[in-house]
């Protein structure tokens, strides 16, 4: 058994497993790459939690065929661990495994209770995050994160998820002062950039947030695609928003579109943008079409040997 930075105990004996699980949280919590998880769970079977976690990442896809085929069977090599598993184990694989049976409520019930007993996982409260916005429950969601506040009041990664929750509830002076001290602490917290967006756009700020917005841009090329696709999403209706429909169609082409094509998230973002374009009166049949050679394009490279 060894401990994490965060002093939870793991199910290993790697120091090399523990090293690369907090590898993990930091890219994960910093919107940097994560995938590297899934190395791990093969170079150590008898970690539960590199387990979870990886079937996690998977879980985010929200695909049938990705969870089915590579969630689950991580998901059951976990649940045989279980009788050398820790309780925060066990509970993290029990709540992933009624995320796959789509069981939202029953998967949150169990990442309250493990911010309940261990509140220092920010890893669980991320993953939670997703779920609260998909169930949704916003009300929920920021007494999750306002119970487990206490344990991270610097810690920029969860102030951004705390500014979000805040936000999502209209408590937008709170958000606003939150999400701005996570930037304080680290510019480089996309996630805090996320949460503003969807305050200036709420408030009509228009002027300001695109403003901010352009400052803080520059910082998100070193994020995964998906997060800097999604802000410039952002960015994109508060274009629409200041009547620069040609600006949001431009975003689409170059910043949201072709970003991540295999990804849900993308495929919410652009069409949805798109839409709200044909709502400012501008045909955008063209758009949809380049947006789905730009996803096959995509994929083949992919796909294609390096």
């Amino acid at each position: 058994m060894k401990r994490d930075h965060q002093g939870h105990d793991v199910t290993t004996s790697s120091p090399d497993a523990v090293a690369k699980l907090d590898r993990f949280a930091e890219d994960f919590l910093h919107a940097r790459d994560p995938s590297a998880i899934l190395r791990v769970a093969d170079e150590h079977p008898e970690c539960a939690l590199a387990q979870a976690y990886a079937a996690a990442m998977h879980l985010y896809s929200q695909s049938r065929q990705q969870i089915d085929a590579c969630a689950v069977p991580l998901l059951e090599r976990a649940a045989a661990l279980r009788s050398s598993s820790t309780a925060r184990e066990t509970l993290l694989v029990d709540a992933l495994s009624a995320w796959v049976r789509n069981d939202l409520q029953g998967a949150l019930a169990l990442f309250e209770r493990i911010a309940a007993d261990w509140p220092r996982d920010l890893v669980a409260a991320k993953l939670a995050e997703f779920l609260f916005y998909q169930a949704p429950d916003y009300r929920r969601h920021l007494r999750f994160m306002e119970r487990i506040a206490p344990a991270h009041a610097d810690t920029p990664p969860f102030l951004a998820m705390h500014a979000f929750a805040l936000e999502m509830c209209r408590e937008y002076e709170r958000a606003e002062r939150t999400a701005r001290r996570a930037i304080e602490l680290d510019v480089d917290t996309p996630w805090a950039h996320h949460a503003l967006a969807h305050q200036m756009l709420n408030q009509r700020r228009v002027d300001e947030g695109l403003a901010l917005l352009r400052d803080l841009a520059p910082t998100w090329e070193a994020h995964v695609p998906s997060i800097g696709g999604h802000n410039w999403w952002h960015v994109a209706l508060l274009r629409l928003a200041a009547g620069d429909v040609a600006g949001a169609r431009a975003l689409h082409h170059e910043r949201v579109a072709g970003v991540a094509p295999d990804t849900v998230l993308e495929h919410v973002d652009a069409i949805s943008l798109l839409w709200r374009i044909e709502l400012a009166g501008v045909r955008t049949d063209e758009d949809g079409r380049r947006s789905r050679r730009t996803s096959r394009h995509a994929r083949r490279s992919s796909a294609s040997p390096s």
